[in-house]
């Protein structure tokens, strides 16, 4: 018969039947018929009473022969994971619904892809795990009277731990000013937080140099300690204040049973006063 260019995986079946006859094929096989599955040239020779004859017949795939998504894939939740199964010419079935050569999947499970060219086609499954992430949660911002400690736990089932002190316990004491972050992996997924501690030490609460400025510039004191109180020399309790006169500037700042101050002398020198009159008209050769 005439040569065939067939799908990947599909056989044909070569019969050299005659009556009588004995057969050569061109792996040595004498079967009167040959299963020729995959590409390539066969041929056959045909003895009977004496006589012989041959003939040839290639094998040819046609185009798509497979499609590889790879191994599966182990995501971290809010990852994701591209499948790329481009091929010349074809055309493309996902488990999605998507008709793409390429699909991004960030949800569990298996991820399935059908990829037809011309009357072939190919397919293949690969699983996707999305792993949780950890929770981690140091809390507020803390703020100590000196000598006191504050206990940061980031605790969670089956996590390793690495905290910015280098600490690789779930919990650490913190007793000094400072920032404090741990990072907390589980599954190869890893969640951070951070925290900032401060302990009110004589000189924990500065309002800066003395300030000198003129009355249209705004002035700007700030005392903002987490988790504290505030009582300004002229009553006010927000963290920080905007004096407009001169004068002796302090605050109080406390938390629990602990407080520090700190005082500022304030210089607001007053604007100079000018006044160059009403707009005029002069006629041709005065001058004002």
């Amino acid at each position: 018969g005439p040569d065939q260019t067939v799908c990947a995986g599909t056989a044909v079946l070569l019969d050299a039947t005659v009556l009588g006859g004995t057969y050569l094929w061109q792996d040595g096989s004498t079967g009167a018929t040959f299963n020729a599955s995959s590409p390539g040239i066969y041929s056959v020779l045909v003895t009977n009473n004496g006589c012989s004859s041959s003939d040839s017949f290639t094998l040819s795939n046609f185009g798509i022969q497979t499609v590889n998504l790879g191994p599966d894939v182990v995501l971290c939740q809010g990852q994701s994971t591209t499948f790329d199964v481009t091929l010349p010419g074809a055309t493309y079935l996902w488990s999605t619904g998507a008709t793409t050569p390429t699909i991004s999947v960030n949800v569990d499970g298996p991820v399935w892809v059908r990829t037809t060219q011309g009357t072939c086609f190919a397919s293949d499954t690969a699983r996707v795990t999305i792993n949780p992430m950890p929770l981690v949660n140091l809390g507020v911002d803390r703020t100590l009277c000196a000598g006191e400690d504050v206990l940061l736990d980031a605790n969670y089932p089956g996590a390793t731990y690495l905290w910015s002190t280098g600490a690789v316990t779930p919990t650490i004491t913190a007793n000094a000013t400072g920032n404090y972050s741990v990072d907390v992996t589980v599954n190869g997924c890893t969640a951070s937080d951070a925290v900032s501690v401060t302990v009110l030490s004589a000189n924990a609460v500065n309002l800066g140099p003395d300030v000198v400025a003129c009355a249209a510039d705004p002035i700007l004191l700030d005392a903002t300690t987490p988790g504290s109180t505030y009582l300004w020399s002229n009553g006010a309790t927000s963290a920080t204040l905007s004096p407009t006169v001169s004068g002796t500037v302090w605050v109080r700042v406390s938390t629990g049973l602990c407080s520090v101050s700190d005082t500022v002398l304030v210089t607001v020198n007053p604007m100079p006063l000018v006044d160059l009159g009403v707009d005029q008209t002069l006629c041709a050769g005065e001058d004002v």
